[in-house]
């Protein structure tokens, strides 16, 4: 991982943090709170100490080929602003960033180990939703074929991003069986505005009610506890294609 710091130092040095240059990196430009030097510090200590991916990495280096790769590339820079969620991701010249706003992550608890949680969670994330795309490239899917790829690659990346070991998950009870039930429902819609609706409306709901990435991860989730890491890995090797529909 390469993580650029420089803006943190700005910070905890009192030095102006805004230029023109570096507006794309940022969400906005308003006053930042400058009483946040020790929780910034201290975070910023912590996730240049980790080792990448830190949830589940064996599933990880197990799963996905171009790890190596994916983890050496990722560019991430850590900024104390006033931004309007604490992570996000920033396109500039053909790159994408992952940008991770201490202070707003910070805001979010004041347990140092949540902030950390959420920190972790969007790297690990991001890792393994670049690493599968990486290896299931796909391009002009049909509306079956998009609900089928959100499922795999989404559901998969969530779970191993969900926590420290996947031995000790707890989900929801009943969101298996609501996300499988919606996931059958929307896989039988012909009509394209309704399509269209159901793409589009489901990343903004309730995390639980994102049935096509719950769906998935259930399914992972159901394979690794019938057989370990072997079942997660011939799952994922199967590929995407009828993914959701074949449970």
């Amino acid at each position: 991982m390469n993580i650029d710091t420089h803006l943190i130092r700005r910070y905890l040095n009192d030095e102006p943090l805004y230029s023109a240059e570096e507006a794309w990196i940022y969400r906005n430009a308003d006053p930042v709170d400058q009483k946040r030097h020790d929780v910034v510090q201290e975070l910023c200590h912590q996730l240049l100490d980790r080792r990448w991916p830190c949830f589940n990495h064996a599933l990880y280096e197990a799963l996905f080929p171009s790890l190596d790769t994916i983890v050496k590339e990722t560019e991430i820079i850590l900024i104390a602003a006033a931004s309007d969620v604490p992570t996000y991701i920033r396109m500039h010249e053909g790159k994408a960033y992952l940008i991770i706003d201490l202070i707003q992550v910070a805001n979010l608890t004041r347990i140092v180990a949540a902030m950390m949680h959420v920190i972790d969670n969007f790297i690990c994330l991001e890792t393994a939703m670049r690493c599968i795309a990486a290896e299931w490239p796909v391009s002009a899917l049909s509306y079956t074929e998009k609900l089928d790829w959100i499922c795999f690659r989404q559901g998969l990346a969530n779970w191993l991003a969900w926590g420290e070991d996947s031995t000790v998950y707890q989900f929801p009870k009943g969101a298996k069986e609501h996300a499988s039930a919606l996931f059958k429902e929307a896989y039988q819609v012909s009509d394209p505005t309704l399509q269209h609706f159901i793409l589009s409306r489901f990343p903004a709901l309730p995390f639980w009610e994102q049935f096509p990435t719950v769906h998935g991860m259930c399914r992972f989730h159901e394979a690794f506890l019938r057989g370990g890491k072997p079942a997660i890995c011939a799952l994922y090797q199967k590929g995407w294609r009828s993914f959701g529909e074949s449970c």
